[in-house]
């Protein structure tokens, strides 16, 4: 879960319980233990347990990072793929893309 809208608006949550598992929170907001932080997707999955649901503005921020072995040799399909999913979430212009543009 992401609590950066909360914090953006000054509000730090107190939080009992933090899983990241999808499933679990309907239940437990269903049993009246709480309200949960989900996204729309999931969201939309809870219809069913005729829960309240509001959007949270602004919207929170996620952080992807990519993973990997330790010290795994990657194929040059893996290079390709990774290089293309870092360019595609980076506001930092890769190393090729610096190229190009010092190049150009």
């Amino acid at each position: 879960m992401n609590f950066n809208a909360l914090r953006f608006a000054g509000v730090e949550p107190d939080i009992l319980v933090e899983f990241d598992c999808n499933g679990h929170e309907a239940g437990y907001v269903s049993a009246g233990l709480g309200i949960s932080i989900t996204n729309e997707i999931i969201a939309r999955e809870y219809a069913a347990f005729q829960l309240g649901v509001r959007p949270v503005e602004p919207s929170a921020l996620y952080h992807y990072v990519a993973i990997w072995q330790r010290g795994r040799t990657f194929s040059n399909a893996l290079n390709v793929s990774l290089e293309a999913i870092i360019t595609a979430f980076s506001k930092t212009p890769t190393r090729e893309q610096q190229f190009l543009q010092t190049s150009s």
